[in-house]
């Protein structure tokens, strides 16, 4: 299982040999700690790097999507694609990423909630979101403060999707949502 992570990682990035065999040793030790296997961390890696990071942005992404993966009890593929959502759409820098994982189990913790579903939210609702001018902050909120009341936070992401592109006037996005978007005026022309 290692060895086939390791393959995947080998296509992905560009790197000696030396390096490889450090990152090995170093995502040991992390798979250890962590109490995850080391091949889920390689392979974790090998997506984030897929992405765009370097071997190093990717190995401590991989790090903070696992930790993820146990607080949420996500899935691993799961975890990288509520991650980088919320980073691409909030331009959250990768060595600052933690803190999305934080504000989740934190959230999670304290309201009637749950971290993998306000992930979950994230995923659904974050470009929309960031794209009507709301951070991570006011997009946790409302779908913790939504949530705990629909006891859907999927549902409500794609409602907060929804409603952001009618006030924007979005009418190729709704269309290809399937929704209504007849007599749509763009906020700019209200």
């Amino acid at each position: 299982e290692i060895d086939t992570a390791m393959t995947n990682l080998y296509k992905v990035t560009d790197e000696t040999e030396k390096k490889y065999i450090s990152f090995l040793d170093s995502a040991s030790y992390s798979a250890y700690n962590l109490g995850r296997s080391v091949s889920s961390l390689v392979d974790q890696t090998a997506n984030w790097a897929k992405l765009g990071f370097s071997l190093d942005e990717a190995s401590r992404l991989s790090e903070i999507s696992s930790i993820y993966a146990n607080v949420g009890e996500v899935d691993d593929d799961t975890a990288v694609k509520d991650i980088v959502t919320a980073i691409k759409a909030f331009n959250i820098e990768a060595e600052n990423s933690i803190t999305i994982v934080d504000s989740l189990n934190k959230l999670g913790n304290e309201f009637a909630t749950d971290a993998k579903s306000l992930g979950e939210g994230l995923r659904n609702a974050a470009s929309s979101m960031a794209v009507a001018g709301n951070d991570i902050n006011q997009t946790l909120a409302i779908l913790t403060g939504g949530g705990e009341i629909t006891q859907n936070v999927g549902e409500l992401a794609n409602g907060l999707r929804v409603v952001s592109m009618r006030l924007r006037g979005m009418k190729g996005a709704l269309q290809e949502l399937g929704e209504e978007y007849e007599d749509i005026e763009s906020i700019s022309k209200i």
